[in-house]
């Protein structure tokens, strides 16, 4: 495989990971900001001490299980629809995160990357970012400004 090819197609991995990771983070974020929004008031100097104390050393799993287990946020309409993109987000930022490129059958449009012990690849291709971003999208409006949930 030619050197130039291979350079390319890590030069792209790295700016989709990117692109991935900083939006899971903004997500994740997100979700800190909403559980703190339920425990305490806008204001409340203490919903600022449980963000920085309890929340945010939580890895993103404790998060969605946190939300999963309040029980007036399984009354909402929506619940559902929040942890399953939630789980979503998290799934692919983690494979993204960890596994690595199979540059011989990726394209610069279709970019596979592996991890050994899971059975399938995951390829990052336009059908797969597109779901991504209209997952971010939706969980932005639900958790940080409040409007779908």
């Amino acid at each position: 495989m030619k050197r130039n090819k291979r350079e390319g197609l890590e030069n792209r991995l790295a700016y989709v990971r990117g692109k991935i990771l900083s939006s899971s983070v903004e997500v994740e974020l997100s979700l800190g900001s909403f559980l703190c929004d339920y425990f305490f008031k806008k204001n409340s100097p203490r919903k600022t001490t449980l963000f920085w104390l309890v929340l945010n050393p939580l890895d993103f799993n404790k998060k969605i299980q946190l939300f999963k287990k309040i029980p007036y946020l399984k009354k909402r309409k929506n619940h559902d629809k929040v942890v399953k993109s939630l789980k979503y987000i998290q799934t692919v930022r983690n494979r993204v995160a960890h596994d690595f490129l199979i540059v011989h059958k990726s394209e610069w449009d279709r970019l596979v990357i592996r991890d050994p012990r899971k059975p399938n690849d995951l390829i990052l291709d336009e059908n797969l970012l597109s779901k991504f971003d209209d997952n971010v999208k939706y969980l932005t409006q639900a958790l940080f400004y409040r409007k779908r949930f």
